[in-house]
């Protein structure tokens, strides 16, 4: 379940899945298991039906937790568990204008998203603000630049830079243009300009690309 409707993603809202995270997560402390950290990311938690159970159980095993959230809702709740050493915010924000938010996340809700990013990034937490390039769409320097002087506002901030899932051709390995390229190498010199730490999720990417930007990026990383 989510409040926004990313042209990228692959659709928690059309998820058939019984059980919910505070089953999984229930599960985990009634049969003793050894649970330290823990990522929230199926769906939007500040709109989960059991947010509140999933918080809690978390707050009380005091479990330090990676965040996935859009950020249109602030909730006093998850800030409290940012707290927490070892907790991460991690927000997909794809943009740097208004509009072009909407056309990506399909909800009008860019400055109220930055706001509570600024409002989390108060806990201390690393926060983690990911841009996933789509052909057409966010792929230009007006939103590229309006990402990276948001991410360089935020304290604590760090960029993860990822392709577009549905770009991503199982069958075939393909390399990513020049154009593509340069912009990705564009954000990687803004961050080192800044002392932004910045990373790749490489999933998509050839093996050719793979050691591109190993030779670019501080790190490359595989998430899922």
């Amino acid at each position: 379940m989510c409040n926004c409707n990313c042209l990228y993603c692959l659709g928690f809202n059309n998820s058939n899945e019984t059980l919910s995270s505070y089953d999984v997560l229930k599960f985990f402390v009634d049969n003793n298991y050894n649970v330290n950290e823990i990522a929230v990311a199926d769906g939007e938690i500040t709109v989960l039906p059991h947010r509140d159970e999933v918080l809690n159980l978390i707050t009380k095993n005091k479990w330090y937790a990676t965040i996935c959230t859009n950020g249109i809702i602030f909730n006093q709740k998850v800030f409290d568990i940012l707290k927490v050493k070892g907790s991460f915010l991690d927000v997909s924000l794809d943009s740097g204008t208004t509009d072009t938010y909407l056309k990506v996340k399909q909800v009008d809700a860019f400055d109220t998203v930055c706001r509570n990013i600024k409002k989390y990034a108060q806990s201390g937490c690393p926060v983690i603000l990911k841009y996933i390039l789509m052909d057409g769409m966010n792929d230009n320097y007006n939103d590229i630049d309006g990402f990276l002087n948001f991410v360089k506002s935020v304290d604590n901030s760090q960029i993860v830079l990822s392709m577009n899932w549905h770009e991503i051709d199982d069958n075939k390995e393909s390399d990513i243009s020049e154009d593509r390229y340069i912009m990705y190498k564009y954000m990687v010199d803004f961050a080192l300009l800044h002392n932004i730490y910045i990373s790749f999720d490489i999933n998509g990417f050839s093996q050719y690309d793979i050691k591109r930007m190993e030779k670019i990026c501080s790190r490359v990383i595989s998430i899922g």
